[in-house]
């Protein structure tokens, strides 16, 4: 339908004889009390097209009428055209033209598969089935038998415009609803996207955070120097395999004191040494400590105290063997 303020609900009367149609537009286009069936169809144009039925509007439809199937045919594909399609096509059964009310209405059908048809014919015999199978579907296609009553056509027409209404009503709210999916669809399928460019990304960091991890423990394992993590009572946490060899120090040395690898005339340096650090956070000097076998070595150290990520301190440790030098 179009924009329009006062745009009303299109019909189109196809039937041969002039008078016939002037009937229909007499019934159709004449206004009516609030009580009308023409006046219902126009609020209910106008609540759902949200326009609001004004005091100032009439009630009533926009008839067109034609007098061949042809000129039927030709009238709904401009409609279409136009995006200002009918809602409802009043078309008589026989006409003496070369397309009569049967294929005319079966074209119309195939132009426009949401108007509702009205077959209107004077036979008796009128095959039904027939018509609904040239003319599906079946819930959209109904008869009337001539001659025609002005209530029965306007009942006809304030129900099928009312359904076509609703039915674009639901069409509308699909197509929103539809759209709505798409877009979120959308939306959904690039943060999936983003999620795995980030998973991969997450992985490749995660790798090379191993990978330098393992580096760094090659290298600590490896290097010359002794390298040991102890806690502020001594207790060791981790060392290096340089560490271990020399001291001679069997696993991984871990819950071992270091006191117990320190001579005895040494352990009040060690104490103190604890207390420096934990005061300071920083100690350098040298160390005696001891083999499983009572060998000395004299150890040049610089060790700072840390935490780790839980709040625990912690002593990391370097020193240089100067046994024999000092």
């Amino acid at each position: 339908m179009g924009n329009g303020e006062n745009q009303r609900v299109r019909i189109l009367a196809v039937d041969d004889e002039q008078m016939i149609l002037e009937t229909y537009k007499d019934i159709l286009s004449s206004a009516g009390s609030d009580d009308d069936p023409a006046s219902q169809v126009h609020k209910l144009s106008c609540n759902i097209s949200g326009r609001g039925a004004k005091g100032t509007d009439k009630a009533g439809y926009e008839v067109i009428t034609c007098r061949q199937g042809e000129e039927a045919v030709r009238t709904v594909e401009q409609s279409i055209e136009n995006n200002d399609p009918f809602a409802l096509v009043f078309i008589d059964i026989l006409m003496p033209t070369e397309q009569d009310g049967i294929a005319a209405a079966s074209r119309i059908r195939q132009i426009d598969p949401s108007i509702e048809i009205v077959i209107v014919t004077g036979a008796q015999d009128c095959d039904t089935e027939t018509i609904s199978r040239c003319i599906p579907p079946a819930h959209k296609l109904l008869y009337i038998q001539k001659p025609i009553y002005p209530h029965v056509i306007s009942q006809f027409a304030a129900g099928l415009c009312a359904k076509w209404m609703m039915e674009k009503k639901v069409q509308k709210s699909h197509q929103e609803m539809e759209l709505q999916i798409r877009d979120r669809t959308k939306e959904l399928e690039a943060a999936n996207q983003q999620l795995i460019i980030d998973m991969e990304k997450r992985h490749r960091a995660e790798q090379a955070l191993d990978d330098s991890e393992e580096k760094y423990k090659n290298i600590v394992q490896n290097i010359s120097d002794y390298i040991c993590v102890h806690d502020l009572e001594g207790r060791i946490i981790e060392t290096n395999l340089n560490f271990k060899e020399t001291l001679e120090i069997e696993g991984d040395g871990r819950s071992r004191f270091i006191q117990d690898m320190i001579p005895k005339h040494h352990h009040k340096n060690f104490v103190e040494y604890l207390s420096r650090i934990g005061k300071e956070g920083f100690d350098s000097g040298t160390m005696v400590l001891k083999d499983q076998n009572g060998r000395k070595r004299v150890v040049e150290y610089r060790n700072k105290l840390c935490f780790s990520a839980s709040g625990e301190p912690r002593v990391i440790g370097s020193g240089r063997d100067v046994t024999g030098t000092k």
